[in-house]
């Protein structure tokens, strides 16, 4: 699932219906700003997807 770390981040990619594709892109663009990171984690036992912020 390597490529999916790339595309949670990418403008315009939505997972669900109703959503303008911004919100992980503009998130991690903030933190990258503030000098922190935001990245997937990826969790094969959970059907959830995980984000860690580290400021």
């Amino acid at each position: 699932m390597k490529n999916s770390r790339r595309i949670f981040f990418e403008p315009y990619i939505k997972g669900k219906n109703g959503g303008s594709g911004l919100g992980l892109s503009v998130a991690k663009k903030i933190m990258e700003l503030h000098g922190g990171m935001l990245e997937y984690v990826e969790d094969a036992e959970s059907e959830f997807k995980r984000f860690v912020a580290v400021v």
